[in-house]
């Protein structure tokens, strides 16, 4: 994946499966982002996110250089509502804007990516 200006998305991705977090991060914040796997697992009766399997985070930065921002544990199923789960993030440097996938597995087997933008911004 190459690099992306301020503001689009990295090349190769549809835009509008791409979730852009509109008033982004600070870089001494540690923030919280819900991953909604809802439409996705719907596709199967019964379905859910497989608590058995740990999901993981990637972090790209979009000049593709060396990521400053990152996951701050395992991303962390919400206990109420098995379609969702929480990525805390921390760091980051401003100006810069960051692909954060995560990739799940449900209780039936799909494997199952979803990506939002973050920006690092000053507060």
């Amino acid at each position: 994946m190459g690099p992306w200006p301020l503001g689009a998305v990295p090349p190769g991705m549809d835009a509008s499966q791409v979730k852009r977090i509109r008033y982004g991060k600070g870089p001494s914040d540690l923030s919280p982002v819900t991953c909604d796997f809802s439409g996705a697992l719907s596709a199967v009766d019964d379905d859910g996110l497989n608590v058995g399997f740990t999901p993981q985070a990637a972090v790209i930065r979009n000049d593709c250089g060396l990521t400053d921002l990152y996951v701050v544990g395992a991303p962390a199923i919400d206990p109420e509502d098995p379609t969702r789960l929480s990525v805390w993030l921390a760091a980051g440097s401003v100006g810069f804007e960051y692909l954060i996938s995560v990739t799940v597995q449900s209780a039936r087997g799909q494997i199952l990516t979803r990506s939002f933008i973050i920006p690092v911004i000053m507060r």
